[in-house]
């Protein structure tokens, strides 16, 4: 099931330096590597994500003092990352002095500062259209094992389980659902965005064949891990698909993705039912006050939320401009959880990137986004397609969860946003850009 074929594949990564080189192999390993979780609670020294995660910023600084690293031209989309990096690094720092040189403090430190850093570096790395579908196909690559294992799961036996809201939730060998809902959410992206590329020279039947496979598969996944984003997510990329399948034509959209939906209903009914309209009703039940309160919307995540927000409202402009480290020089606001206040903890970017970048950070990240959609509108079907699709995984994974500290997310996300955001995105689509091979001569 290759879009990109392996040959076209295999000719590219040995093209690259190895300053490039290392992150296709980071991107194409990294569910294998979060699968070795656990380690974690034996040692820190043990576990492949702690590893991985101290060396990344090693190996992007690395690849910066290559000669061989490729060069990238600012545009006026960077300006507001570099204001949202600069503010992350600085409340990093900030935190790290304030509890001294530790594993703990150090992990935050990275967990802070690696979105930015990936984003620099995909920003050099993607130099034409090739290393964009270089980078895809390889993402593609990287869920063959996370598909594969659903299917065990659902064919022989469960490898781990989480009992939430009365559903049992596969968990396979990550952390949490949430890992097996990216996997397919972006698997379909990228799928998606092959079937609209007609420019690979790949035939129109193993397009067809990766995106159907594909599209079951993350389905099977979805019916098993019963999390409503994830649901909510793989709907609106596969509306978007079919909007740019139709030439834009809304109506036509509207009606495939009804008579699609209606459909799976028809076969999937019960099951879709139990994954995804029991936690819906739930929803909707306390946006109408019928059972709880208010802050009990998204699984009770409000609660959190409202804590938070409790705790942030007194503290001094500076921290809500700023970030909430910047209360912490000052003795009255030692007390503040800060390190959970800007962690996975929050269980929302929104709320998280508040609280550790203020509301100029918050901004900066959002116009930072807005930008790249502005930006996306002058490409073609398929490109313009991929970026709308990773801005909504990014968007709307941020009202829930935080996608930002998500390496499966960084690394497929803000390399589409990079190719978006570069000043010559029209130019890396032509033959004549730099490393560009075309696929079709090569496969």
């Amino acid at each position: 099931q290759r879009v990109m074929s392996f040959r076209a594949w295999r000719h590219w990564f040995v093209g690259l330096p190895w300053s490039l080189k290392w992150f296709v192999i980071l991107v194409l390993l990294r569910p294998l590597v979060d699968a070795l979780y656990f380690l974690k609670d034996i040692s820190p020294f043990l576990s492949p994500l702690y590893i991985v995660g101290g060396l990344t910023p090693v190996l992007i600084a690395a690849s910066y003092l290559s000669d061989s690293f490729p060069e990238k031209r600012f545009s006026g989309v960077d300006l507001f990352f570099v204001l949202w990096a600069w503010l992350s690094l600085f409340n990093a720092m900030v935190l790290v002095g304030k509890d001294g040189l530790s594993v703990d403090s150090l992990g935050h430190l990275l967990y802070f500062v690696t979105p930015a850093f990936i984003y620099l570096y995909v920003r050099h790395f993607i130099q034409s259209k090739q290393d964009l579908q270089g980078l895809i196909t390889t993402v593609l690559y990287s869920i063959i094992v996370p598909s594969v294992l659903i299917v065990y799961e659902n064919l022989f036996m469960p490898l781990s389980t989480q009992l939430s809201r009365d559903m049992t939730r596969f968990q396979g060998i990550w952390a949490d659902v949430v890992s097996y809902g990216m996997f397919f959410t972006t698997g379909l992206l990228a799928a998606c965005y092959f079937f609209l590329e007609r420019d690979t020279g790949v035939p129109d039947g193993k397009r067809v064949r990766v995106l159907v496979a594909v599209t079951i598969t993350g389905l099977i996944g979805l019916l098993s891990i019963h999390h409503s984003a994830s649901w909510i997510i793989f709907i609106v990329v596969f509306a978007l698909f079919v909007w740019h399948s139709t030439g834009g034509r809304t109506s036509l959209s509207m009606l495939v993705v009804v008579v699609l939906v209606a459909g799976s209903y028809l076969i999937f009914g019960d099951a879709i039912s139990a994954s995804f309209g029991n936690t819906i009703q739930r929803e909707l039940n306390v946006i109408e006050r019928e059972d709880k309160g208010i802050e009990d919307l998204f699984h009770g995540r409000g609660h959190r939320w409202a804590a938070f927000l409790a705790l942030w409202e007194p503290m001094p402009s500076l921290s809500k401009l700023f970030g909430v480290t910047f209360g912490t020089l000052d003795m009255r606001w030692q007390s503040v959880p800060v390190r959970y206040m800007t962690l996975r903890g929050v269980h929302s970017d929104y709320f998280r990137l508040l609280f550790a970048t203020g509301l100029v950070g918050l901004i900066a990240y959002l116009f930072f986004l807005g930008g790249t959609f502005v930006r996306s509108l002058r490409l073609p079907k398929a490109e313009r397609f991929l970026v709308w699709g990773g801005l909504a995984i990014l968007v709307l994974y941020s009202v829930s969860t935080t996608p930002t500290l998500y390496a499966t997310i960084q690394y497929i996300c803000f390399s589409i946003i990079a190719y978006a955001a570069s000043p010559g995105t029209a130019t890396l689509a032509s033959p004549t850009a730099p490393r560009f091979r075309p696929v079709a001569q090569i496969a």
